[in-house]
């Protein structure tokens, strides 16, 4: 058998190396990954509550992912099942609430499941779409699971175009029900998560007629499966659209609906309403109106931001903790002079092609997760103070940011893949499963050409309507289209666009390119210059009569989100900036009170209580917690410096245009990234190690905490079921015909 060789049988003795490596990144590093994880998580509290999820999970075999990558679509989509139901249940049974079993579901079960969009989606919208009487009739049955929602929207012939969607509900006011009804193929819904085999019922959304009238879209709970044995009901055909790309442990599904009567009380009507008798009345300002239910798509669009960071963090994980495990090459030898000895191979992280590749990804990781938080927190700043004026800029910023964040995580997750080399191909890398389940992001939710649009029209609108803001606040009122709303400090550079008033660079040294201040600058100078390229573009089509407004930014589309990404990146990075400085200011404040001794030189152990402000000796989980300390908050410095010029080098185009930056300057903010990725370089697996993702979770034989690779990998060759045999059944079947075919038939064992 294969695994009788005895080098198999003594693997874990035979690969010291990379534990002994990694032992020593870790030893040489700054950073202490327990302090750096309180910063990336966002305070001790909710590290812990990631913490016990995580060890919820891992401590129980059904959560097991061991076997995965030889699971079918069927199959992993049982095991999904499985889980979700064990989950539930196990949560029931130690009384653990609806929301904190969420929090467990989302960070630690590492499966896309059936139910997500049950809990992200259907939920949210019984909140916000019903009334009281629909809200307590329906939210209980649904957070209890006694029945499970799919979010219906989308159609085989029309997704991001909701205006066109053709699914129809016309009320019947005789019988007091709507008939809905798909009048075409193309009118399926497809897609929707969970629709195709768990769900009972779905939020369906649908044309509204009444009475030969077309009130536009409306949603409807409707039944799909009878509660007694889950068979479709009467009218409604639907199933599974078949393997994906990734995502295959969750039933995607179509649904089709033939004249399905549903009853008058089932449409939501918390935004509007429909007496028996057929007479139809807008609910304003009924729970906020439409406005707090577009809230909860935000909610959405910010968990992606984060989940994004999460996701290039896992992926960089394997890559960089593989990178310095593995060795290929040598260094050059000194002119004139031979090795007397067989050189040592380089650690593959010691190549500067492959630092660059992963050290600005790694800052985005954090880039990325501290955005995402900070918009979840502006989210429940929204819904707790019904803020309209704060929905304009959130929606188009959330618009942005998840398109650039899709394609930056998609095209970072496959880059950490490829710098795997051939050993990144395997599923048992764990970066295949990362990539093929994240990419979805850049479809569903809407694609970067629907999404960049949104918020490129936004700032143009801006551009072209009159600004005022107070002195000294942070915060102003702008007018675009009719209605007034709230403007971040993120568009101040919208009037100096506007006024066409550039700055040229000042930086004569690469130090200079080190100042916060001047990066905000750089990065709105290259927002500035798009935005006016964008108007002059704009209002030479209007002069020309071509179209309006709606056609130009069609025509120049391209450079729209170019505009939009640019302002998205600087968003990001003041998000950055601030965040660092609040860390600075805690460390600086804290070492002060302390007579001198840092995090440190206390062990990296302080009162975190009177560090943010809360009461001293709040809890034991915050009395002596583990905070970051000057080290950490200089490696967060250089990542968030890595991250505005390494976002330069790349753009460099864009940060050139209307003379910023001259082409000495450019060569100067090259020679920094370099620098800059040598520095990250030294912290790199301690960094990653911060993300707190354990063995288990990470599903990866590469990325290896204790650096034992090659006896992974030999592992789960092993585990292969093609090594079940040492003759393979396709020997007998097929392959002996061919080599022992006629007079080729061979009589000895050998040649």
């Amino acid at each position: 058998m294969v695994n009788e060789n005895p080098l198999i049988l003594k693997r874990g003795l035979e690969d010291e190396e990379g534990a002994m490596l990694l032992q020593k990144e870790r030893a040489t590093s700054s950073v202490r990954p327990e302090a750096m994880a309180t910063f990336i998580f966002g305070g001790q509290e909710a590290l812990s509550r990631r913490l016990r999820a995580l060890a919820f999970i891992e401590s129980d075999p059904v959560f097991d992912t061991k076997d995965r990558n030889y699971l079918d679509q069927k199959s992993r989509y049982m095991r999904s099942s499985e889980k979700v139901v064990h989950l539930v249940l196990k949560c029931r049974r130690l009384g653990i609430p609806f929301t904190q079993m969420l929090d467990i579901l989302n960070v630690a079960l590492d499966e896309i499941t059936p139910t997500d969009v049950h809990t992200k989606m259907a939920i949210p919208s019984l909140m916000h779409q019903t009334t009281p009487e629909q809200r307590a009739k329906w939210l209980p049955l649904a957070e209890n699971f006694r029945i499970i929602c799919a979010y219906a929207q989308t159609e085989l012939g029309h997704g991001s175009n909701v205006r066109a969607l053709e699914t129809i509900a016309t009320y019947e006011p005789s019988s007091q029900s709507f008939i809905l009804h798909s009048p075409r193929l193309e009118s399926a819904k497809w897609w929707p998560g969970g629709l195709g085999k768990s769900a009972t019922h779905a939020i369906v959304l649908a044309r509204l007629l009444l009475g030969g009238k077309d009130r536009g879209l409306h949603s409807f709970i409707v039944q799909l499966r009878d509660l007694r044995d889950h068979t479709p009901l009467p009218g409604v055909t639907l199933g599974d659209i078949g393997p994906k790309l990734g995502f295959m442990s969750v039933d995607n599904g179509f649904c089709l609906f033939d004249h399905v009567r549903v009853p008058r009380e089932h449409m939501l009507m918390g935004l509007a309403e429909i007496s028996p008798d057929g007479h139809y009345r807008k609910r304003k300002g009924a729970n906020g109106g439409e406005k707090i239910l577009y809230g909860a798509m935000l909610d959405v669009r910010a968990g992606l931001v984060e989940r994004g960071g999460a996701t290039l963090a896992r992926a960089l994980t394997v890559a960089i903790r593989y990178s310095a495990v593995r060795r290929q090459g040598y260094a050059p030898s000194p002119p004139g002079k031979l090795s007397q000895s067989a050189p040592l191979e380089l650690q593959v992280l010691d190549y500067p092609t492959q630092q660059h590749a992963l050290m600005p990804l790694l800052a985005w990781s954090f880039a990325l997760q501290i955005t995402g938080q900070f918009m979840r927190r502006r989210y429940k700043a929204y819904l707790r103070e019904l803020d309209l004026s704060l929905l304009p800029e959130v929606h188009a910023l959330s618009s942005g940011l998840k398109a650039l964040t899709g394609e930056v995580v998609s095209q970072g997750v496959d880059v950490c893949r490829r710098m795997c080399g051939g050993h990144g191909y395997l599923l048992a890398s764990g970066l295949p499963e990362v990539f093929s389940n994240y990419t979805a992001v850049q479809t569903f939710e809407g694609t970067a050409q629907v999404l960049e649009p949104q918020l490129a029209r936004f700032i143009l609108r801006l551009s072209m309507a009159p600004t005022e803001r107070p002195k000294g606040s942070g915060r102003g009122a702008a007018t675009a289209a009719k209605a007034p709303f709230a403007l971040s400090s993120d568009f101040d550079y919208v009037p100096l666009a506007a006024g066409k008033t550039f700055v040229r660079c000042r930086a004569a040294t690469p130090v200079a390119f080190l100042d916060p201040a001047f990066q905000i600058e750089a990065y709105e100078a290259r927002v500035s210059a798009l935005l006016l390229l964008a108007r002059e573009e704009v209002e030479a089509d209007l002069r020309g009569g071509e179209g309006g407004l709606a056609a130009s930014m069609m025509k120049n589309g391209v450079l729209f989100g170019r505009l939009s990404r640019a302002h998205c990146q600087l968003v990001l990075l003041r998000r950055f900036h601030e965040a660092v400085a609040r860390e600075e200011g805690r460390v600086t404040m804290t070492t002060a009170r302390n007579g001198g001794l840092d995090g440190e030189g206390n062990g990296g152990r302080i009162d975190r209580g009177a560090a943010d402000g809360s009461e001293e000796g709040e809890s034991e989980d915050r009395e002596g917690s583990v905070t970051v300390g000057p080290a950490e908050v200089r490696v967060l410095r250089n990542l968030c410096h890595l991250f505005a010029l390494s976002g330069m080098e790349r753009d460099m185009a864009e940060f050139r245009a209307r003379d910023y930056l001259s082409s000495g300057q450019a060569e100067m903010v090259s020679r920094e990234v370099l620098r800059l990725n040598r520095t990250v370089r030294a912290e790199a697996v301690s960094l990653v190690d911060a993300w707190l993702l354990s063995d288990k979770l990470l599903g990866s034989a590469l990325g290896r905490a204790d650096g034992r690779v090659y006896g992974a990998l030999f592992e789960e060759a092993l585990r292969s079921p093609l090594n079940d045999k040492e003759v393979s059944k396709a020997y007998t079947l097929h392959w002996r015909r061919l080599l022992m075919a006629g007079d080729c038939a061979w009589g000895n064992a050998r040649l």
